[in-house]
């Protein structure tokens, strides 16, 4: 999952949280997920709850991922933590055992790109590459993610000036696949995103920002 990609944590030293909801249209398909964010020591925590689904992302201070885990249902249990250049993931896929380890370079593991892509664009930098995890087949591959200016996105009824960033894989593949995010320019939050996931012919997948939810 590139948008988001559980753990008990002691969240009695983190930072208020605040969560905000979203809405995923695929085709007929329409599903919402809860994006919550809390700072706890000198992690920043992003966990999603989409469906029967939980993700749970730490990234330091610079949107730098350090540890991922996802779970869902019965078939998917699968965690993941980078040190240094190596990045290692465990857990089941659908019955069958992971134990691997990847070397990376020493560019950044975004995992949730809905968090860490913010800090891009907060540098002010036209484009940069990273590492992330397919969470469907736990494909470690590099991304490309470039600046595309400014448009406006239209929240709850109003046009909200947004930074748009395209992604790709970096490479051979970049032509192959693009997706779209959108980041509020007033504090970088992700308003939305557009992508095709599948073959040609497949629906186009929109997530966009419906409403914040609570503060604690």
């Amino acid at each position: 999952c590139l948008l988001l990609s559980v753990g008990a944590l002691p969240l009695a030293a983190a930072t208020a949280r605040t969560a905000w909801l979203y809405q995923e249209n695929t085709g007929q398909h329409v599903k919402t997920f809860q994006w919550q964010h809390s700072s706890l020591d000198d992690r920043e925590v992003v966990t999603v709850h989409e469906e029967n689904g939980i993700f749970v992302n730490h990234c330091d201070r610079t949107g730098r991922t350090l540890f991922w885990q996802f779970h869902q249902g019965e078939t998917k249990d699968i965690e993941a933590v980078r040190r240094g250049n190596e990045l290692k993931i465990t857990g089941t896929l659908e019955g069958r055992r992971i134990d691997s380890i990847h070397t990376l370079d020493e560019r950044p593991w975004y995992q949730p790109l809905s968090f860490s892509l913010r800090f891009f664009l907060a540098a002010g930098s036209p484009e940069t590459s990273f590492w992330t995890i397919r969470s469907d087949t736990l494909d470690v591959v590099t991304m490309q993610a470039k600046r595309q200016g400014l448009d406006e996105i239209e929240i709850a009824g109003q046009p909200v000036p947004a930074l748009k960033v395209e992604i790709r894989r970096a490479g051979l593949f970049s032509s192959l696949w693009h997706g779209t995010f959108w980041f509020r320019e007033a504090d970088g939050l992700f308003v939305r995103y557009q992508g095709v996931h599948g073959p040609p012919g497949t629906s186009e997948t929109v997530v966009q920002l419906q409403r914040e939810m609570h503060r604690r």
